[in-house]
């Protein structure tokens, strides 16, 4: 699976108060990829 996509469904899946710890993450964790 895209690592991009598997992120967008985590963030998806995650409390709006977390969206912005979680894009932080996600962001770092494409440019790991």
């Amino acid at each position: 699976a895209d690592p991009r996509q598997v992120a967008d469904l985590a963030l998806a899946r995650l409390p709006a108060s977390s969206n912005s710890f979680s894009l932080a993450n996600k962001e770092i964790s494409v440019v790991s990829t």
